[in-house]
């Protein structure tokens, strides 16, 4: 798997490991990355880490030599195009038998936008290689970056999108990402090849929008959050704050901490979201699949489960002076 030292490359990686791994002991999951420090606590789950630089081609070669599975998750810096095209091509050559790429909702939609454009590029790409075996899961955004909100929440009482007040999208949840993967991987292995070359599209089970989003969370809290309808350069400062905040707690020795990578949300991660905030207010991710359900044989978690479980992040008020 790659890019396990990037939030949702981890965030699947940990999840596998967990829960998932639990099926079948004898699994190997070997995680790839730049920044081995970021994996120190998937190396203490079991994961076989590897620490590889995006441009060392031949050495993702090595890691992946005959491996059955390899989930490809982007790294999401400002060449990841290019990066993605040689580990592909990396892949190829390795002999792997199935290939998943993670991708985004949007990138089959939006050449005018330039980030999910380019996971267009790379799904593109990716079919040019011609594997044996491929198949593509394009995640809807994730409930899971809503842990960066927690600032914005506790220091101010707002909860600022840039989607529009009225344009709705369908947040999934990176464990319920991982649930698909299992369930492709355990039905392929029947040798059926239902997956093989499909393209599905995760997203959560209801589309919400801004106010209800606060509305959710202001239920589970029972407080006074504030909706915010920001643009899309007061959000880029929101989450630009975030990094900023991480950067002056670097020094911290909590590794274990899962919400916690030095220098993100990147430059890239944050021009993906804001990119992605522009389609919402398209009106084109006001919509819900069955190909959670389809895979999983259940529906996805709702926005209002995800504030419940991690309610405690949520207080507003704790840090004003």
């Amino acid at each position: 798997m790659t890019s396990c030292d990037y939030f949702n490359g981890h965030e699947i990686a940990r999840h596998l490991l967990s829960v998932h791994r639990r099926d079948n002991e004898q699994c190997r999951l070997v995680c790839t990355g730049a920044h081995k420090n970021r994996m120190r606590d998937l190396e203490r789950q079991g994961a076989e880490v590897v620490q590889v630089r995006p441009e060392d081609a031949k050495e993702f070669e090595a890691v992946f030599r005959d491996c059955d599975w390899v989930i490809l998750v982007t790294i999401p810096e400002h060449d990841r195009v290019e990066s993605s095209r040689r580990i592909m091509e990396a892949i190829k050559k390795a002999n792997v038998k199935r290939v998943i790429l993670i991708s985004h909702a949007g990138a089959e939609s939006n050449e005018r936008l330039k980030n999910l454009h380019e996971y267009a590029e790379i799904e593109k790409e990716f079919r040019n290689q011609g594997y044996n075996w491929q198949c593509i899961l394009r995640n809807e955004f994730p409930q899971n970056w809503f842990h960066a909100w927690s600032q914005p929440v506790e220091d101010k009482g707002q909860f600022p999108l840039s989607t529009g007040r009225d344009k709705k999208f369908a947040p999934v949840r990176l464990e319920d990402v991982c649930c698909a993967l299992k369930d492709i991987v355990r039905g392929e292995e029947s040798s059926n090849n239902k997956h093989n070359k499909q393209i599905y599209t995760l997203t959560g089970p209801e589309a919400v929008n801004g106010p209800k989003i606060v509305e959710e969370l202001n239920r589970v809290v029972q407080g006074r959050v504030n909706y915010a309808d920001v643009d899309r350069q007061q959000m880029e400062k929101v989450l630009r704050s975030l990094r900023e905040r991480e950067q002056q707690q670097s020094g911290r020795d909590d590794d274990d901490n899962r919400d916690y990578f030095e220098d993100q949300p990147t430059d890239t991660q944050i021009h993906t979201i804001l990119d992605y905030f522009d389609h919402v207010k398209t009106g084109k991710a006001d919509r819900t699949t069955e190909d959670l359900r389809k895979l999983t044989g259940r529906d996805g978690q709702r926005v209002e489960a995800f504030f419940k479980e991690h309610a405690s992040e949520f207080r507003p008020g704790h840090r004003q002076e």
